[in-house]
């Protein structure tokens, strides 16, 4: 690293995702200053503090002077076609991921410390921990590491879109309501006193915006311990109120996705579409738009006559397990939580975690029933929602088409 370093004038980085923010961090670890993150999305979200700037491939700052060029790309299929869009000046241009892999870890050598919102975002950092030697010092003993989970807080949604895995074609106005912000950060809270670490946390709905209390539930969410990444995931056709795009932009560590439904959605929608965005960009508030083209199609809610050994299958290749809380209860999937909460169907006590009774008593006590709950939860190998579903292996329908 430090021959590199001496060589290095200029230095970019080709990806501006977890992988290269991972980098970038370890870069500056070693002295090393990034020019500028190069990706096909210039509105793309950083959710590492103090970033370089975003630029597009082409772009006239990338000319002139020559350097290093890193390609820090999570689809390794996509590392030569990138190699293509880097401007000729740049004579050194590494990609191999063991390589960019070696300056992550030596970096965090040098640091031996524990930073939740870089290093959530660290491709080395796996709940197994793998490939990471800074983990097994913070968490040495058994710890409960969680990858992933949702907290839903509303059921509200302004679309009803055709195959929506959370369900709304299926239930009205009666089951349509907000979680209050209090019980929200409640729930929350007693989840995360019985684990040690949540890697990621995404903030979604029905849809999120139209919470009337979504700015007290971000404020209090990023003020707890224990979460690394923080997500709002919006439809983008709900404006929100002026207190949230404050909360957005006064806090780098929400980052925000919209599904964009371009061609599909009506244009009034997309008209508001377009406001929701511009409102954003004029509050100072990155985002990242995912276009969305297909969803997979679920099935309808009759349930099918599978096997255990069939439902532990649609379980184990299920690509929408994301352990979401919705109301006092944590799921393994959103076809589980409106299966219940919307009375679509039974759903039992042992597919999921009732984070208002199961972590019930003292302090302490109350901390470790909470642990063995929530390691129960995770170690289930299906749940009664999987009976219910045609699992994610394999049809697909139009996404945002409208109900």
């Amino acid at each position: 690293m430090s021959a590199l370093r001496a060589n290095i004038t200029r230095c970019v980085i080709f990806g501006a995702g977890g992988l290269g923010h991972a980098l970038y961090s370890s870069l500056e670890e070693f002295g090393v200053k990034t020019d500028f993150f190069i990706d096909e999305n210039a509105d793309t979200f950083s959710f590492c503090d103090d970033a370089p700037r975003l630029v597009k491939p082409g772009d006239p700052l990338l000319q002139g002077a020559g350097g290093v060029a890193f390609i820090a790309l999570a689809d390794e299929g996509k590392v030569e076609t990138a190699r293509r869009k880097i401007p000729s000046a740049f004579t050194t241009v590494i990609s191999d991921r063991d390589a960019i892999g070696d300056i992550i870890r030596s970096a965090c050598n040098r640091r031996h410390s524990f930073r939740p919102e870089r290093c959530a975002c660290c491709p080395l950092l796996r709940p197994d921990g793998g490939g990471c030697e800074t983990l097994p010092r913070v968490f040495p003993n058994d710890p409960l590491l969680v990858p992933s989970a949702g907290v839903l807080v509303t059921s509200r949604c302004n679309l009803r879109c055709v195959g929506c895995n959370h369900l709304r074609e299926h239930f009205g106005a009666e089951h349509s309501y907000d979680v209050p912000a209090r019980l929200v950060l409640g729930d929350l809270e007693a989840f995360l006193s019985g684990v040690d670490f949540l890697f990621n946390l995404t903030v979604v709905g029905g849809e999120a915006f139209l919470h009337p209390h979504l700015d007290e539930i971000l404020l209090g969410i990023s003020a707890l311990p224990k979460i690394g990444r923080i997500t709002l995931i919006s439809n983008g056709v709900a404006m929100p109120t002026d207190a949230v795009l404050g909360v957005l932009a006064a806090t780098p560590r929400i980052g925000v996705i919209f599904s964009g439904y371009d061609g599909v959605l009506p244009d009034a929608l997309m008209r508001r579409f377009r406001a929701v965005t511009e409102r954003l960009r004029g509050a100072g508030v990155k985002f990242k738009v995912m276009i969305e083209q297909e969803w997979k199609d679920l099935g309808g809610l009759s349930p099918r006559p599978y096997s255990a050994e069939q439902a532990e299958s649609i379980y184990a290749s299920c690509c929408l397990k994301t352990n979401d809380i919705f109301d006092g209860k944590l799921h393994k999937c959103s076809r589980s939580v409106f299966g219940l909460a919307a009375g679509l169907f039974d759903v039992p006590k042992d597919d999921y975690v009732d984070l208002r009774a199961d972590g019930v008593g003292k302090a302490g006590e109350a901390s470790q029933k909470m642990r063995r709950a929530v390691r129960r939860f995770l170690a289930l190998r299906s749940v009664s929602a999987c009976l219910r579903c045609d699992g994610t292996e394999y049809g697909v329908i139009k996404a945002g088409v409208q109900g």
